[in-house]
């Protein structure tokens, strides 16, 4: 297989020069160490209590590893001692558990094949700046037509090490937007087009065509300005635009609604438990806008996405070791996911991180409205 990596078909906010590789199962993201040493100590903590707690079956807590996306290790650009060609079979060619380290944690050449490149679609990591990139699950995997909404979480957009000049422009950031007054902010969104759009500012939001299955997706990419003019007042209209899907029905709109507003509840809960900081991290929202996949489904989602390692090894084979006959869908149906850790840090007896906490009970206020109003 030729070694082609493409941008990421759907992102609804963070930085430019994510990659995915060809299959859409992983995702490669420029990275910095903090960000590197956050992912690595949250999933060792994570297998680690999920393997003691695994005999207690009354326990209901939910780790802060079940929010993350799975990290599978760092490249780099120049280091050719390995390599990975967007194939998850040669990903997972090497049998493992999931307490051992990660699987990628090599450095290799991230060139793709010129003569079968797009401009648009085909990237090196040399258009990257040689940032090393952390390699990820992709959390879109398995979604026919993804809507996503990318929500930053906190009052404080900047940690200690931030420059003055930063730290007087994000406050200032904060200052005039929901982050400060509700400790939470739309980055972004990536929906299909709705019937809702036309309220929208032109200047808040752009067109864009996705290509699926042969079929031709309109999407609509509603950009940061669209995010930093909402207030109090107006941020619950925001919400029922991006639930609002001209495929899907009332029904299944409410089911969706509370499935976001009970893993809020439990993000909740999870957070009063973790002692960490999370400066700039991001929840990322997600659902199936494929009435189809719906049907497949029967309707039913799961509240917390699947472990990636479970999930990839279960498309495989069965219990007794054989090819099932390939799904035609995945399991999830929608999924929400805490994300971007640049700032990220434990700090072990300084209690929760109240700058994350206001940001997710204004959330959980919307949500229940917006219950009562469906």
């Amino acid at each position: 297989m030729d070694s082609q990596y493409v941008k990421l078909k759907h992102q609804a906010a963070g930085h430019a020069g994510t990659l995915s590789d060809k299959d859409g199962i992983l995702v490669f993201k420029p990275t910095v160490k903090q960000e590197i040493d956050f992912l690595k100590e949250s999933q060792d903590r994570y297998y680690k209590d999920t393997i003691t707690e695994s005999t207690d079956q009354d326990s209901t807590e939910v780790l802060l590893g079940a929010w993350m996306p799975r990290y599978l290790g760092i490249i780099e650009e120049g280091d050719k001692k390995s390599s990975i060609d967007g194939s998850i079979s040669s990903v997972y060619s090497i049998q493992r558990t999931k307490n051992e380290q990660p699987i990628v944690d090599s450095l290799v050449d991230f060139d793709t094949d010129e003569g079968n490149s797009s401009a648009n679609d085909n990237v090196t990591m040399k258009d990257n700046n040689e940032k090393p990139f952390i390699v990820l699950e992709n959390l879109l995997h398995g979604y026919s037509k993804p809507n996503i909404m990318d929500i930053k979480l906190g009052k404080i957009l900047y940690d200690e090490n931030a420059s003055p000049e930063k730290k007087i422009r994000l406050q200032e950031v904060s200052d005039s937007t929901t982050s400060g007054s509700m400790g939470f902010r739309i980055c972004g969104m990536k929906l299909q087009k709705n019937h809702l759009i036309s309220t929208v500012s032109k200047d808040h939001f752009e067109l864009d065509i996705i290509e699926h299955d042969g079929e031709n997706i309109e999407y609509v990419f509603l950009n940061k300005l669209y995010g930093r003019t909402r207030t109090p007042e107006n941020i619950q209209e925001a919400f029922e635009l991006y639930f609002t899907n001209n495929d899907l029905t009332e029904k299944r709109k409410k089911q969706l609604i509370t499935m976001f507003w009970q893993r809020l509840q439990l993000f909740y809960n999870t957070l009063l438990d973790e002692e960490i900081r999370l400066i700039s991290s991001s929840l990322l929202f997600v659902y199936e806008g494929d009435p189809e996949h719906w049907d497949y489904n029967q309707d039913e989602d799961l509240l917390l996405k699947p472990d990636f390692i479970d999930k990839e090894v279960d498309s495989d084979d069965d219990d007794n070791g054989t090819v099932e006959k390939e799904r035609k869908y995945s399991d999830v149906l929608s999924s929400m996911s805490l994300i971007d850790f640049a700032h990220s840090k434990f700090v072990p007896g300084e209690g929760y991180d109240v700058n994350i906490i206001e940001g997710v009970e204004a959330l959980l206020k919307i949500f229940e409205e917006m219950l009562r109003q469906h």
